[in-house]
């Protein structure tokens, strides 16, 4: 499970991602209280790297994609919806 937060044009916003991957696949979902939980889909996996899309329900329906680098246990990386600009992202493993 990882901790991840958004900074967003709105202030710091964020989700726990319960992740489990293979070889060349993400699988999972997501889960806030702001757009509440969405099941991971498109998830590939290269090397350290992974990305994923989750179609958000709230605040209004809109699929973010998101690509995130892996270093221990700490995430980086970028989101984006389309027509709005990307985000930062970051995150901490927490289980």
């Amino acid at each position: 499970k990882w901790d991840v937060e958004l900074q967003t044009p709105l202030g710091k916003q964020g989700f726990i991602a319960d992740l489990t991957a293979d070889d060349s696949t993400v699988n999972g979902t997501t889960d806030s209280k702001q757009t509440g939980a969405a099941v991971l889909r498109d998830g590939a996996v290269h090397d350290d790297e992974f990305n994923f899309i989750v179609d958000l329900k709230k605040p209004f329906p809109m699929a973010m994609s998101f690509e995130f680098t892996i270093q221990g246990d700490q995430l980086t990386g970028i989101g984006r919806a389309k027509g709005l600009p990307k985000i930062k992202a970051k995150g901490t493993r927490i289980g």
